[in-house]
């Protein structure tokens, strides 16, 4: 008795020790997350910022319920046709606005290939990210943000860079949507491919594991499409 009440003081103490260590990483990401690039929209600078004791390295973010729970963005490029996936990225960031140039940078080191064309959804794209791209030689194939004035069409001129009013004019012309239909059929096919076989939770802690777990998804679907084409 003597001995087993050791080892649950003990474990006790593991525990508690864990829990402590997690917390000061808690306040150092949450350090971290404040002293970021902060927005100019001061609404969004209003809002609290979260972090999380069970996963420090997670952030709490807002889910499609519209609850907050610790979480992890998890980017996925696909090549159309195929729907094989060539790039993975794993962050904590609230937003997709990030991570399109990253990725196709990751394209570009993994198989020595720049991407021509790049089909996104409307909250991947941003001003920086069509100029980026347009540097790169890539042509972006993404939806227009309505404006806020209800008199102004999105692809009335302004005040922009060549390449975002290419852009602008671009996502105006059939072809453009014809081409944007074929985002449906691979990456939200892929994402729904990966939900089913288990994707829709994390079962680890950490940046890192995270992303060996998503990893192993990609490999897997990649080798259910090997053997289907």
């Amino acid at each position: 008795t003597g001995a087993a009440s050791k080892r649950e003081q003990s474990a006790r103490k593991r525990a508690a020790e864990n829990r402590e260590r997690r917390v000061e990483q808690a306040l150092e990401e949450l350090a971290k997350a404040e002293n970021q690039k902060r927005s100019k929209d001061p609404k969004r600078n209003a809002k609290e910022k979260r972090s999380s004791v069970t996963d420090p390295e997670a952030r709490v973010m807002k889910m499609a319920d519209g609850g907050f729970r610790p979480a992890y963005n998890v980017h996925l490029t696909t090549t159309t046709g195929s729907n094989v996936i060539v790039a993975v990225e794993v962050n904590n960031e609230g937003t997709d606005q990030t991570t399109m140039v990253q990725l196709a940078e990751q394209i570009e080191k993994r198989h020595q290939a720049k991407p021509q064309q790049w089909l996104a959804d409307a909250g991947c794209t941003s001003l920086k990210n069509i100029e980026k791209m347009d540097e790169r030689g890539c042509v972006v194939y993404a939806p227009v943000r309505t404006r806020k004035k209800a008199d102004k069409t999105p692809t009335k001129p302004r005040k922009d860079s060549q390449a975002v009013q290419q852009w602008r004019e671009r996502m105006e012309s059939k072809e453009a949507k014809s081409i944007y239909k074929l985002r449906g059929q691979t990456a939200e096919c892929v994402n729904a491919h990966l939900r089913n076989r288990g994707l829709v939770g994390l079962l680890v802690r950490g940046a890192k594991k995270a992303l060996a777990v998503v990893l192993v998804h990609a490999i897997t679907h990649n080798m259910r499409r090997a053997w289907a084409l």
